[in-house]
């Protein structure tokens, strides 16, 4: 017999619902010092996250 092993889905594996919210907040949190990114969410909501 072979052993049936479950991939987890991406969301899993970053830590479910909770897991993808703390990194969702720490995304945000860095934007502003990045330069790349920085300008593209310059004029973005700050309640937008």
């Amino acid at each position: 017999m072979t052993e049936s092993r479950t991939v987890p889905t991406l969301a899993e594996w970053a830590g479910g619902l909770e897991g993808l919210r703390a990194l969702t907040k720490r995304f945000y949190e860095k934007v502003p010092h990045d330069p790349h990114l920085a300008p593209v969410f310059a004029q973005m909501d700050p309640r937008h996250a």
